[in-house]
């Protein structure tokens, strides 16, 4: 596997790689799967793909405090990402391993072994809990999801690390879709931030997946695809605010 940690210049940006990245593979399921891992370098808030923007995000406080809101092309909930938060995508061929076969597979599969890679020596324990949330002593360190293609798909979480956990309640309401194990707690009660350093969840995570080789994004996507795609649908509000 290879590891892609580019520097884009917005959350947009990164988006627009994954979707591209997951074409490529989609295309030449041959491929070695890939680890990308980023940090935002803005405040914002991401949405799934059928996710109604006016239920799940507080809009006009993202409006007030100029947060922008990015609309991705998998499922799941609303996340707050910014500064002290790390996002890591694993791009892979379907017929990489049996079990990434179906949805419920998929996700049994790689939450297993991240929860496993970020258990650490002298660290807290992460375990999974809902179908894609790791947690630390019941509360939230990470929301994943999940889009697939014919032949390959795509596995992305965000990992809490030092983010302002105080800007989840500030510009997400209460989900309309909680787990169970939730119990109905408000985001100051329910998230929590993982008690690793980001260089130590990157080599976690590199070593999990065998990701030993440092690739250039451009060995496999053209940066004016990038550009082209982030403008055209992440950047575009009729994309975001669609539904």
């Amino acid at each position: 596997m290879i590891f892609l940690s580019p520097n884009l210049p917005s959350t947009a940006h990164y988006l627009a790689l994954e979707e591209l990245l997951l074409e490529r593979f989609h295309d030449q399921p041959d491929l070695p799967g890939t680890l990308l891992m980023w940090e935002p370098s803005e405040t914002c808030v991401v949405i799934g793909l059928g996710n109604r923007i006016k239920r799940e995000v507080h809009v006009e406080h993202c409006h007030q405090d100029s947060v922008p809101v990015y609309r991705r092309i998998s499922g799941g909930g609303a996340v707050v990402q910014g500064e002290g938060s790390l996002n890591y995508s694993l791009i892979l061929p379907i017929n990489q391993a049996p079990e990434l076969a179906t949805v419920t597979g998929t996700n049994t599969y790689i939450m297993n072994r991240v929860a496993s890679a970020l258990s650490l020596p002298n660290s807290q324990k992460v375990t999974v809990r809902g179908h894609t949330d790791l947690v630390i002593e019941e509360k939230k360190v990470a929301g994943n999801s999940q889009k697939r293609s014919r032949n390959a798909l795509i596995f992305h979480g965000t990992l809490l690390l030092s983010m302002d956990l105080k800007l989840v309640s500030r510009l997400l309401p209460q989900p309309s879709r909680e787990p169970d194990y939730r119990s109905g707690r408000n985001h100051d009660a329910f998230v929590t931030h993982l008690s690793l350093s980001q260089k130590a969840c990157i080599s976690a995570l590199r070593s999990e997946w065998n990701a030993a080789e440092e690739a250039d994004y451009n060995t496999l996507v053209d940066r004016g695809q990038i550009d082209s795609l982030a403008k055209e649908r992440y950047q575009n509000n009729e994309w975001s605010e669609r539904i």
